[in-house]
């Protein structure tokens, strides 16, 4: 199986689009909206950087731009194909290269405010280095000939971390349990996982959802990424 027929993404619709003006697959819509620095619900846009859209089929690269720094900073635009899967690359100073897989529009559309976000370096290798404790592993030292990954699930759906997979890799599941305390898990609901030390290339993100259904996600990774599953939508 190649890579772009195994290559499911996120949602639009995740991302605050809709349906009206539907374009065939392949015309160009415009997709924009804020991008910040981390998942954090107070951090700040991203002003500095680049946000660029790999379309998965033919390996075009779409670069966006901020229309008007000045009046709306953090906003970024990009044209592109419709109804395609793309990975989108977020970097600049003080960030880990945040990958993220996800399908454009098929409409000229916004994304919802705080859903795409970049990987802040604090930020990120502190959710890391929680979760290697939390399941009393030694936080391997970044590399950036490796890749790491994470990711997390949309409103409150969820996958049974015993048929949660990464390839190979070995996926560390965190769960709030019911005194409100973070704790690792190996079976059950799960609120995050993470992977780490990976090698570049495809990366198959898999899990059997609450529907009983096999949800499958799927980037290409390159040395020094964060590969960002977040806002996973359960297979139908």
């Amino acid at each position: 199986m190649t890579l772009g027929v195994l290559l499911a993404c996120l949602d639009p619709a995740a991302f605050g689009g809709s349906e009206r003006d539907v374009r065939p697959a392949g015309e160009s819509v415009r997709w924009s909206g804020y991008v910040l620095r981390s998942g954090d619900e107070d951090a700040l846009p991203l002003t500095d950087g680049h946000v660029v859209f790999m379309a998965s089929e033919d390996g075009s690269a779409h670069e966006a731009a901020q229309p008007s720094p000045t009046d709306y900073p953090g906003y970024w635009s990009a044209d592109l194909p419709a109804d395609v899967p793309v990975t989108v690359r977020i970097d600049g100073p003080g960030l880990r290269t945040a990958a993220w897989p996800l399908r454009t529009p098929r409409e000229t559309a916004n994304w919802s405010a705080g859903t795409l976000f970049a990987a802040d370096t604090a930020w990120i290798d502190a959710r890391f280095e929680r979760a290697a404790r939390e399941a009393g592993l030694d936080a391997p030292a970044w590399r950036d000939d490796r890749v790491r990954a994470w990711g997390f699930w949309r409103d409150g759906a969820t996958g049974d971390c015993a048929t949660t997979s990464l390839g190979d890799a070995r996926v560390v599941c965190l769960a709030t349990d019911a005194a409100g305390v973070l704790e690792a898990v190996t079976e059950g609901p799960y609120d995050s996982w993470y992977a780490w030390d990976l090698a570049p290339g495809p990366l198959v993100f898999a899990a059997i959802g609450d529907s009983g259904t096999t949800t499958r996600v799927a980037l290409q990774a390159e040395a020094g990424d964060v590969a960002t599953f977040a806002w996973l939508v359960p297979a139908p």
